[in-house]
Order: structure tokens, then C-alpha cells, then sequence
């Protein structure tokens, strides 16, 4: 059911007192968005380490 129905339903003020009070997160949904969010944040390409980022810096463009 849509969370501003119940908001409105139970008279809450604010949706976030509805959302707080009643909703939660499973241990499978939550496995599956922290599986999501890693493969968005995992680099495609091979990183450099942070000293020679420094070090390209220092002296104007990176260089490789």
C-alpha cells in the first residue's frame, strides 16, 4: 500500500513518522542493494595509487 495512504490513515503529520514507525529492511533486501551498491562503486578500470596521483599533480597533468 502506498506509504502517504497509511501516513494519512493513522494521522501522522509527516510521512517520515509513518515511514519510521513501519517500515524496515529484511536481511535479503538488504544483502541485495549492498551486492547492488558494490558493483556501481567497483572501478572498470585499474586505479593508480594515491602517490603518483600526488605526485601528477605536483607537476601539472598526470602522466600514463
Amino acid at each position: 500500500m502506498e506509504m502517504k495512504v497509511v501516513s494519512e490513515r493513522l494521522g501522522h503529520s509527516q510521512i517520515l513518522m509513518t515511514a519510521d514507525l513501519y517500515t524496515h529492511v529484511n536481511r535479503g533486501l538488504g544483502r541485495a542493494a549492498a551486492e547492488q551498491i558494490a558493483r556501481v562503486l567497483k572501478p572498470t578500470t585499474k586505479t593508480l595509487p594515491s602517490a603518483f596521483l600526488a605526485h601528477s599533480l605536483e607537476y601539472g597533468s598526470p602522466r600514463g
